[in-house]
């Protein structure tokens, strides 16, 4: 349609639409795409960039509640280039999740772990998530009075009641320091 938010196209039984808007300084993209006859349709979801406190407040009902909850109560920054795709299928009057995949970018984000932990804080990097994991790769970073140089962080067993953590960060700062860290 001419000077409108709705873009798509349908060709030998392909299809792919969209819907653009923007919401609270971000713009949103949310569409089916069908790349051939013998594959699913794929839901996805695209955003520029937004803050989370805001992508939480459009988080879709159902949709990884425990990720919803925790991701509320403990992490705050803006992630930019999401592009979220989740593979479905309608069964009888249900729209059915197969495989959720993705990719964002990190941007000054600051997460609390547990609450014992100190907060890790101004994180950048980017981030992959599968079905039942997001694997993080750290470019920067600060806890207490330890730099981040890199990192690899695999949240995963996310459809669990008991999430897991795999962490390998190379750290920067003085000996005592990291012994303050550690006595926390």
């Amino acid at each position: 349609f001419k000077n409108d938010n709705l873009m798509g196209f349908y060709s030998d039984n392909n299809f792919d639409f969209s819907v653009k808007f923007q919401d609270k300084s971000s713009k949103i993209s949310i569409g089916f795409e069908k790349k051939d006859q013998n594959s699913l349709p794929k839901l996805y979801f695209k955003i520029d960039e937004i803050l989370i406190s805001n992508l939480l407040d459009i988080w879709p009902n159902k949709l990884k509640e425990n990720v919803f909850e925790w991701m509320k109560l403990n992490a705050n920054g803006k992630i930019s280039n999401v592009l979220l795709k989740v593979e479905t299928e309608i069964l009888g009057l249900n729209l059915v999740t197969k495989n959720i995949s993705g990719e964002f970018n990190c941007e000054d984000i600051e997460i609390r772990y547990m609450d014992i932990m100190p907060k890790v804080k101004k994180i950048n990097g980017n981030a992959k998530i599968s079905n039942s994991s997001v694997k993080f790769y750290l470019t920067s970073g600060k806890s207490e009075k330890l730099s981040i140089k890199s990192g690899f962080v695999d949240l995963y067993d996310l459809n669990t009641d008991q999430e897991k953590a795999n962490i390998n960060l190379k750290l920067s700062s003085l000996n005592s320091h990291v012994v303050d860290y550690l006595n926390l």
